[in-house]
């Protein structure tokens, strides 16, 4: 026996680079049948002034039926040759003694003894120094199961460490380091490499074993394990025994003999002045020989300090004040003992004492004490409960399986802890929710079930795991049976289909689940990504091309027509331009949606008292006719709110992939015009105006009675051609002459015309011809007064056909002559000239008249518009936001750039760009110059001549003029368009046609369309917009009649 000795992995660093360990199988193939000698400790060669490095020992040896030879050279030492020879040929432990014991009988090595006074008192004592240095260690039983040969630091071979199959490798590893003289850091390396291969119960040695009689039928033992305190194992043994005093003092002199420490109770052997960081003291800890530092430090700790600096402090301070202890004392642990007990059997035999240390939760410790000792379940529980009323547990199912899980970089995430009887899939799922992980769940999931599957204590009959479970009970106290809510499913569906099973009625089953969901989906492990249950889907909704685009899927509670919306956003079907009308009556119409489209218009987005920032703008909701921007630009009125508070509102809508947003700039002012409100005289201007119509009954349809079918189909298209077909104008001729005729002779049975009857038959061909042709006559006249164009036909037409396809709207940063010009631009395709008549200069007077009402102060700074430049757009926080600027046509783009026209342009844009795009000013800027730059260079090249001379299309002729003419000086043509030009590359001999420069033609160009501009009626038909025909390989114009014109140039 020996010292005892600190055991902590502090220790076992120093000697991590001095010790190497070679692991060697033992194999029992020798044919060497002599006896085992003892193992030598070491062997030296004897001294000689040779300095050749030549044999002096050979040793002839069959091996496995092979003649080998061992080999000891001068300077090599006898036992590393012999430990060498037997490595090399798989020699046992047996063969090895023999060897050492053949090489020191040879008498050619020397024994090496520091101490020749030693020498001569083992002679006197009559025993051989040779067999006294090299006598065998005690007799064991079992067989040497696994060795590991020891070196030092300089390579030295120090000895062989023999591990039995009757030992416990702790012992063995301790025996041999404290028989060497070894540094205790070797045992904690030698028995962390053997436990590698062997089996170990224990880490600590047993250094002191003692039989004592107490007259009991079976042999009692005190034992002291490695880093336990001597005198508390006397005592602890002494109590459980019922030894007195006397006794328990005659077993410690027993354990001094064998050079165990036994300290003084109450002795000091350890303290330290705390303070925190701030300075202030706690005063000092002390650590007596009977305590373990970690107590000891603890109990200091949580006297001292407030509960405030516990929380924070605690760990830290534990940590650090133990690790100083432990380089000065003995430690057994680095964890304080917050609960142990001593545990008997059921006949009041001691079994052992279980202890549970901070940090470990209770069961986990008790759990593995009794399955040490093989205790039952039931004796488990009764300890765990005998602790928990003592100190806090969390649960009561111990840990059995437990896996570092690291990232993609090798950092770890945590552990996955798998509980006695807990499904292993249920612990892999609840480990990715509570660290919130990326990985491949279905890998994890995988990889976990091929190792934790085989380890007691674990379940695994299933691969879906189990997030909630519990009985469920109506209001009526009633239960209507355990639900489960598994990971592989919305929670929320799960509820609706165990309620659909239980509640036939559907509205008390809808209150029901309201009910419920709240408790369920807040749930540590339940994840609720929809507020209600699918009544109708997913179905996969496909297009033209047979292209799934998505799905369908109705909510509780859910109008078709939002959740039809939602796909449409979601699917960017309203950019692909789909009839959202046309889809959603099919969808009303499938199976388990009749009935159940009760609205019409669909809730693009809706929320009680929303906020921005710290205002509250109250109920916000945003139906299908109506653009986000808008209602937010409303908001932004009633509550006084910032250009930035209204973005802000705007992107937290649209950012949701259920709205789509089509603009990011509100109406300020919209108004469907309709030419009725328009004095005919002052808005045909004295000309026919609108598409010429040749039935003056289609302007009666506000007629009452039957005769209202007969308009209607006469209004219908392509009815009314039957009218202008000249064909049936004779028809109608002959029809009415007919009519004429089958009258009188109706009329000449009727008893009070009966007298003319006579008469009448006695009229001859000249009476009948004469009332023939009056019947001409007066359908001649029905047909001219009430079918052909008159002023009459045209004033009512003016009316009947009053209202404008398309509203003129006035968005934010928007002048109202823009507006207004870009509206009567995209009107003038139907052939209503408006573009500088009376409506359009009249739709810019009453609006701005109305400034103040309508909130367009700085929409109204001018009545011309400007020219309209695109620049591109900017895409931030997915929203699309264009780069629009209205160039001043009487200002050249280098004074519009020095008057930071530009810059008050970027300035506006970037104020609308939440939150704040960095560098954003000027890095707009800078595009936009560029853009402007570019756009001025390639100016000749834009299609309308409007954009070539620099005007807006509600220029008039004078301003025409005057810009045509300043083009021509800027490209350098003093404009003669029919002489010819020199360039002075003719040398005198120039062909009779010579090739124009670009700016030549370029300036012809303009002069081509010139007249046309500056003619009123050649105006209009330039001015109207040209409709692609033929797939877009053409374009096409409609005349005043309603004649597609197509435009070749």
């Amino acid at each position: 026996m020996g010292d005892r000795r600190a055991h902590s992995s502090l220790l076992r660093l120093p000697f991590l680079l001095l010790l190497t360990l070679t692991i060697l199988k033992i194999t029992t193939s020798t044919s060497l049948d002599h006896p085992i000698p003892p193992q030598p400790a070491s062997v030296l060669p004897k001294s000689s002034n040779d300095t050749d490095n030549e044999p002096i020992f050979t040793l002839q040896l069959d091996v496995d039926s092979e003649s080998v030879t061992l080999t000891i050279l001068e300077d090599e030492d006898p036992e590393d040759a012999v430990l060498k020879f037997c490595e090399d040929y798989g020699l046992d432990q047996d063969s090895y003694a023999f060897l050492v014991e053949e090489v020191i009988n040879s008498g050619l090595f020397e024994v090496e003894d520091d101490d020749d006074e030693e020498e001569d008192e083992r002679r006197e004592d009559g025993l051989n120094p040779t067999q006294q240095e090299y006598r065998s260690p005690p007799s064991v039983d079992g067989d040497v199961i696994h060795q590991i040969p020891v070196s030092s630091p300089d390579g030295k071979h120090v000895g062989t460490v023999m591990f039995t199959s009757s030992e416990e490798p702790a012992d063995v590893a301790y025996n041999f380091v404290k028989d060497h003289g070894l540094d205790y850091g070797y045992k904690s390396l030698i028995l962390e490499a053997a436990c590698e291969v062997i089996d170990c119960e224990r880490e600590e040695a047993m250094v002191f074993d003692l039989a004592v009689d107490l007259g009991l039928e079976e042999e009692v033992h005190l034992t002291i394990f490695e880093g336990e305190d001597a005198r508390e194992a006397v005592i602890s043994f002494c109590g459980d025994y019922g030894i007195g005093e006397e006794d328990a003092q005659m077993l410690l002199e027993e354990v001094k003999k064998e050079g165990i420490e036994v300290l003084d109770a109450g002795r000091v052997v350890w303290q330290q002045d705390v303070s925190l960081e701030a300075g202030v003291s706690l005063g000092t800890v002390y650590v007596h020989a009977d305590e373990e530092p970690a107590d000891a430090i603890s109990a200091f700790l949580y006297e001292n300090m407030g509960e405030d600096k516990l929380e924070s402090l605690y760990d830290r301070a534990l940590e650090v004040l133990t690790s100083l202890a432990c380089k000065t004392v003995q430690c057994t642990r680095l964890q304080p003992l917050i609960w142990s007990e001593n545990v008997e059997d059921d006949e009041g035999n001691y079994i052992g004492t279980v202890e549970v240390l901070e940090g470990v939760e209770p069961i986990d410790a008790i759990a593995h004490f009794c399955s040490h000792f093989q205790l039952s379940v039931d004796y488990r529980a009764a300890i765990l409960e005998a602790c928990c009323e003592e100190v806090e547990c969390t649960r009561v199912s111990p840990r059995v399986y437990q896996q570092r899980i690291n990232d993609e970089s090798g950092n770890l995430i945590g552990n996955v802890e798998i509980l006695e009887g807990e499904e292993v899939v249920d612990a892999v799922v609840k480990f990715v929710i509570d660290n919130q992980v990326t990985l491949d769940i279905i890998a994890l999931k995988n990889h976990f079930f091929q190792t934790a599957c085989d380890i007691p204590g674990t379940v695994c009959t299933r691969n879906v795991a189990k997030l909630w479970e519990k009985n469920i009970v109506n209001h009526e106290k009633e239960s209507l049976g355990m639900m489960a809510i598994m990971d592989d499913r919305e929670p929320v569906d799960q509820i609706w289909d165990f309620l659909a099973d239980k509640i036939e009625d559907e509205y008390d089953r809808a209150n029901f689940f309201f009910n419920m969901k709240p408790v369920i989906c807040e749930g540590k492990y339940v994840i609720c990504s929809r507020e209600a249950p699918l009544i109708f889907g997913p179905q996969p909704m496909t297009g033209p091309e047979g292209v799934t685009v998505g799905a369908l899927s109705v909510m509780l509670g859910e109008e078709p027509i939002d959740a039809t919306y939602k796909l449409f956003a979601r699917a960017g079907l309203f950019e692909k331009k789909w009839d959202f009308r046309a889809v959603f009556d099919q969808i009303c119409a499938f199976p388990g949606l009749e009935g159940k489209c009760l609205r019409q218009e669909a809730l693009k987005y809706s929320k009680r008292n929303a906020t921005v920032g710290d205002v509250n703008i109250g109920d916000i909701a945003v139906w299908e006719h109506e653009e986000v921007i808008d209602v937010c630009y409303r908001k932004r009125i009633e509550y006084n709110l910032t250009v930035t508070q209204q973005m802000e509102l705007f992107n937290g809508i649209c950012a949701l992939k259920d709205v789509y947003c089509e603009r990011s700039r509100a109406v300020l002012y919209q108004e469907v015009v309709n030419k009725r409100d328009y004095d005919y005289e002052e808005y045909a201007d004295n000309n026919s105006t609108c598409p010429r119509k040749y039935c003056g009954w289609r302007f009666i349809a506000g007629w009452e009675g039957p005769i209202n079918k007969v308009i209607k189909w006469l209004n219908e298209d392509g009815n009314i051609d039957y009218f202008t077909d000249p064909r049936f104008v004779l028809g109608m001729l002959l029809g009415l002459a007919f009519a004429n005729r089958v009258l009188v002779s109706v009329l000449l049975r009727v008893p009070p015309f009966r007298r003319f009857r006579k008469r009448a038959k006695g009229l001859g061909m000249r009476e009948w011809a004469i009332l023939f042709s009056g019947g001409v006559l007066l359908g001649s006249f029905i047909y001219s007064a009430g079918v052909e164009p008159t002023t009459t036909i045209d004033s009512s037409l003016h009316a009947f056909m009053g209202k404008m396809e398309g509203p003129v709207q006035v968005l934010e940063g928007e002048q109202v002559a823009d507006a207004v010009l870009h509206w009567a631009l995209v009107e003038e395709k139907k052939h209503h000239p408006l573009l500088r008549k009376h409506i359009h200069w009249s739709l810019i007077d009453n609006t701005c008249a109305r400034k103040d009402e309508l909130q367009l102060e700085t929409a109204c700074q001018r009545r011309k518009a400007f020219e309209k430049l695109d620049f591109g757009s900017i895409s931030y926080w997915g929203q699309e936001h264009k780069l629009t600027y209205w160039k001043n046509p009487n200002a050249t783009m280098e004074e519009e750039i020095d008057a930071g026209r530009v810059e008050d342009t970027v300035d506006e844009i970037c104020e609308r760009l939440v939150p704040p795009m960095d560098n954003c000013n000027e890095d707009v800027a800078i595009h936009m110059i560029e853009q402007y730059k570019a756009w001025e260079e390639n100016r000749q090249e834009q299609k309308s001549v409007y954009a070539k001379i620099g005007v807006c299309a509600d220029a008039t002729a004078g301003e025409i003029y005057i810009a045509a003419g300043k083009t021509f000086n800027k490209l350098g043509s003093n404009y003669v368009p029919f002489a010819r030009v020199d360039n002075g590359t003719t040398n005198g001999w120039t062909t009779t046609y010579h090739p124009w420069d670009t700016k030549t033609m370029q300036a012809q160009m303009i002069m081509d369309k010139l007249p046309e501009l500056l003619n009123d009626k050649d105006r209009e038909w330039y001015d109207k917009p040209c409709e692609p025909v033929f797939g877009g390989a053409m374009c096409a114009k409609k005349d005043a009649k309603g004649n597609m014109m197509i435009e070749m140039g």
